[in-house]
């Protein structure tokens, strides 16, 4: 499936999500937005999109095909996203050359990589996204008094920065007023049950997310935070990683006699022999 063709697909069918555009829009979109797309044989069976939100990154968007869905490509998909947080600086507005200090090089100092990433955050009311977050190094917000709740109670969002939260309140007030203004498409076989009825179903994302915004729970990932990856507290290599997705992948060794190698190489720098000899540089000395 292509990716435009998957997005429109998934978006249409799941409420929680982005209103969808176009199969060619979505593929456009592809192109100037941070993503990773999860293919399996060619076919686009995951997508998760990050964004910049205020001082944070916001993963916004991680889906799977529901066919594939189970067989634990959300996880790595998030291990995907994880690797992208990680070393992409562009996705952080951070230099790409890290500043340099001279006089801890003249002093022959150790230097002191400064942290350059910002938090990721993801809100999800999903217990299987949200068990998919904690397992890869996300952290449940807990609840913090802020002065915009006068101190007297503590908020879900109060471990977000001032700026993040205006931010945030900003995308998701365009969200909603696009949501309101443009129309979306009925599913097929909908029923005709009157224009107030009808104007309400082409809303339907917007009245679905507003009635569950409570349900929302937010996780969020520190700039200090080691890089935890699935494959790797499993013990998995690549190898085990494609043989699992079907794919065998067979590692052939050629033993060979150290007498004989050593003869023909021998020969070889002699001029005797054409043809270059074997080295074996996966035996060990």
């Amino acid at each position: 499936m292509e990716s435009g063709e998957g997005l429109l697909e998934w978006k249409s069918e799941n409420l929680d999500l982005e209103r969808p555009l176009s199969a060619e829009k979505e593929t456009k979109r592809l192109q100037q937005v941070p993503h990773e797309l999860l293919i399996i044989e060619g076919n686009s069976i995951g997508h998760a999109a990050l964004r910049r939100l205020g001082s944070t990154i916001e993963l916004h968007t991680v889906v799977i095909s529901p066919e594939q869905r189970g067989k634990g490509y959300s996880h790595i998909l998030v291990e995907m996203v994880l690797r992208r947080w990680h070393q992409d600086r562009i996705l952080h507005s951070a230099p790409i050359q890290p500043p340099v200090d001279l006089a801890a090089a003249v002093r022959g100092d150790k230097p002191v990589e400064e942290v350059w990433r910002k938090s990721m955050i993801c809100f999800t009311r999903h217990p299987s996204l949200a068990a998919t977050l904690t397992a890869s190094g996300f952290v449940h917000a807990q609840k913090k008094r802020r002065w915009w709740t006068l101190w007297l109670r503590k908020h879900p969002l109060g471990i977000l920065s001032t700026k993040t939260l205006l931010s945030l309140l900003l995308n998701r007030l365009s969200r909603a007023v696009k949501m309101l203004v443009l129309a979306e498409k009925l599913p097929e076989r909908t029923k005709n049950t009157g224009k107030i009825r009808t104007f309400f179903q082409h809303r339907r994302r917007l009245f679905h997310q507003l009635s569950h915004l409570s349900d929302n729970r937010l996780f969020i990932l520190k700039p200090e935070s080691p890089l935890n990856l699935h494959s790797q507290r499993d013990g998995e290599g690549i190898e085990d990683k494609l043989k699992a997705m079907g794919l065998d992948i067979t590692i052939h060794t050629q033993d060979r006699d150290k007498d004989l190698r050593k003869k023909e190489s021998e020969s070889w720098d002699r001029g005797a022999k054409d043809e270059p000899p074997l080295v074996d540089l996966t035996e060990e000395e």
